[in-house]
């Protein structure tokens, strides 16, 4: 399973493999076997996650496509009023949402600008 998730987000991540972790856009992912491995569970957290990602994307659909290609799956239940996003799983079943930038709102951008005035 390790070797399918480096492979999975070396490549969406337009990153490498480098000593059997993932580098990529300055971060530096590293897998460890966990022994009896239960994927978290979503929405319910029976099993909570481990990590989770929030990747903007400008095309939602075409994302969406290029991730599954790679191994992610879309979680079974999504949340009807986030059109703009998707809950997905990764090949080891973590959870990540993929959001549009333009259905972003801004709020913490808001609140800074507000702070230094």
């Amino acid at each position: 399973m390790q070797e399918r998730l480096r492979h999975f987000y070396a490549e969406a991540l337009g990153g490498e493999i480098v000593s059997g972790s993932v580098r990529a856009r300055g971060w530096l992912l590293i897998f460890y076997v966990i022994p009896d491995y239960k994927p978290p569970t979503w929405p319910l957290g029976e099993t909570p996650k481990q990590m989770h990602f929030e990747w903007m994307v400008e095309d939602l659909e075409s994302a969406v496509g290029k991730l599954q290609s790679l191994g992610a799956t879309l979680a079974e239940y999504q949340r009807p009023e986030d059109g703009g996003l998707r809950v997905m799983l990764d090949p080891a079943g973590h959870p990540f949402c993929v959001a549009r930038t333009s259905g972003v709102t801004p709020v913490f951008r808001d609140e800074a600008s507000r702070q230094h005035r």
